[in-house]
């Protein structure tokens, strides 16, 4: 009998070690009474060096507005100061430099991973707490050979995983299908991105090769034998007039050439500004039909038609595409086409009735030329035929208000008409009054004025009805 207590007693001690040893998601709550504060342990007064081992401390104070928060809080702290010791920092050390040979590095990848790699020190073991009413105190360790060999085998899995999506990549690349290709070299990034500052190579015909650089040139290739095309070489545009359907086509110039079928683009005008361009994708043939509509532009601006592969359409769905980002942008395909814009011609017909004893066609003509001018447009030169049609219609009164005094009176209106007769523009021009001592010199005082309201209110607004001009 008193043997079994004594076995009984054995096995009780040995399921407490068991209990505070144990691998644990986070540290249980301490068992000590409200109140009743314990001494300071050894490992809180003097930190614990034990050989063959990663030690970590944490200690968080407690808030008594949140209790529970310093449990988590203090353990964190302490995997913390294992990771600062194992130097799980994934700084990227030799590979990184192997890979910044060849073109940049984005620090995104580093900075994933580190946060990745954090997470292997969940394993680590609980050896004891220790709390007063102030503090929260936490004791881990993490065995260094039981890491070294555990991060080696999960270092191996995503070595020869990676080397499986790789070879699948290549095959992609092989066969023209440039975006199963990236799909396939971005997994793989994935398998390996907890892992980025380890020596990750694999063998290949006897010899040994660096992951990661081999992941990185073949998008670099791949991209380099994406080639994007304009089916003209300049592309003319009238002012005013949507221009004619323009074709962009995506080919893979490869070993297994031929044309890149659903490979996203986007498309912009460079030189116009607050202009969200379009998201394409080519068709089975790798094409895209690219229908503008009338450019939004004047004949004295330079510009060009970009087209380049677009990340924003590759990381809508799949998380992984985030790392299209570690490929450089002077590395990404893309095309550029000039454009030339050819400016529209504006007829200019003034007609005036009545008295015109005040009135000047020429400066009329001069202040609608000018504005004109200024916006790209052309006056109309007698050949051919015109985009468009601008008339002026006046009819000019004068009245002789007293003996020494004479009221000159204009009134008419105002309309813009395209190639095709159809009415772009009309308004009436609001009355205008001015006196004189004469009626041409009231005549002359009233067109004055009316030239006024012309140039600063009827004809901005006449101007943008051409330049927002749509075309069937």
């Amino acid at each position: 009998m008193e043997r079994a207590g004594l076995l009984f007693r054995l096995l009780s001690v040995l399921l407490m070690l068991f209990a505070a040893c144990g691998r644990q998601a986070s540290p249980p709550p301490s068992t000590q009474l409200p109140g009743q504060v314990t001494p300071k342990p050894i490992w809180v007064q003097q930190r614990p060096v034990e050989i063959g081992q990663y030690i970590g401390i944490g200690v968080a104070r407690k808030n008594p507005n949140s209790p529970g928060d310093h449990l988590e809080a203090a353990r964190k702290q302490a995997l913390s100061d294992i990771a600062m010791q194992i130097k799980v920092r994934v700084d990227a050390n030799s590979t990184q430099s192997q890979f910044e040979d060849k073109q940049s590095f984005s620090e995104e990848f580093r900075s994933f991973t580190r946060t990745m790699a954090q997470a292997e020190l969940e394993e680590c073991q609980l050896v004891d707490t220790w709390q007063n009413e102030q503090e929260y105190w936490v004791y881990y360790r993490l065995s260094q050979e039981d890491y070294r060999r555990a991060r080696a085998r999960k270092i191996q899995l995503a070595v020869d995983q990676a080397l499986s999506q790789l070879q699948l990549a290549r095959q992609s690349a092989q066969q023209s299908n440039v975006v199963a290709a990236y799909d396939y070299c971005l997994r793989a990034l994935d398998r390996l991105a907890p892992f980025s500052g380890e020596r990750l190579v694999y063998e290949e015909a006897g010899v040994s090769r660096s992951m990661l650089t081999d992941i990185a040139e073949l998008m670099v290739q791949t991209a380099r034998q994406t080639q994007i095309e304009f089916s003209v070489k300049q592309w003319r545009v009238k002012m005013a007039h949507a221009p004619d359907d323009l074709e962009i086509r995506v080919r893979n110039s490869g070993a297994g050439g031929g044309a890149v079928s659903g490979f996203p683009l986007k498309v912009n005008f460079i030189g116009i500004d607050n202009h969200n361009g379009w998201a394409l994708n080519t068709d089975q043939d790798g094409r895209i039909r690219l229908r503008t509509g009338v450019i939004p532009t004047t004949a004295n601006r330079l510009m060009s038609l970009k087209a380049e592969m677009n990340l924003e359409a590759l990381s809508h769905d799949a998380p992984h595409w985030r790392w299209l980002s570690l490929l450089p942008p002077a590395q990404r395909p893309s095309a550029e086409l000039p454009i030339e814009i050819i400016p529209a011609t504006v007829a200019i017909k003034i007609s005036a009735t009545g008295d015109l004893s005040g009135w000047s066609t020429p400066a009329v003509e001069q202040i609608i030329s000018t504005r004109l001018g200024k916006t790209g447009l052309v006056v109309w030169g007698g050949q051919g035929r015109p985009d468009f049609l601008l008339e002026l219609q006046v009819d000019c009164r004068s009245i002789q208000a007293g003996s020494t005094l004479t009221s000159g009176i204009l009134s008419g209106s105002i309309q813009l008409t395209d190639a095709a007769n159809e009415l772009r523009f009309q308004q009436g021009l609001n009355e205008v009054r001015s006196s004189g001592p004469d009626a041409p010199s009231a005549l002359r005082a009233a067109q004055k004025r009316l030239l006024e309201n012309i140039e600063f209110s009827v004809l901005p607004r006449i101007l943008e009805r051409i330049l927002q001009y749509q075309s069937d």
